[in-house]
């Protein structure tokens, strides 16, 4: 049930790309502004792995969130990342 998700190192591969393509169109500042977050399938069984991205800054939780432990889980990690 549910869409499959990229693996988290392509996960990273792609939002270094989009970082990259920021920095280019709209220079350094606009991209260091920029949060990227992860909107797959994100569970509280995958939340760590993504987490792990250094430029996954978060997460677009989609059915996950309507299960109050997953959603829980997944934001006590992120909570642990900062």
């Amino acid at each position: 049930e549910g869409a499959t998700p990229c693996s988290p190192p392509e996960a990273q591969r792609i939002h270094t790309a989009l970082r990259q393509c920021i920095e280019h169109t709209a220079g350094p500042d606009a991209a260091g502004q920029c949060r990227l977050v992860y909107t797959g399938s994100v569970t509280a069984d995958n939340a760590d792995a993504y987490a792990q991205q250094t430029e996954v800054e978060g997460f677009v939780v989609g059915r996950a969130g309507l299960d109050m432990t997953q959603l829980r889980s997944i934001i006590a990690t992120l909570a642990q990342k900062d």
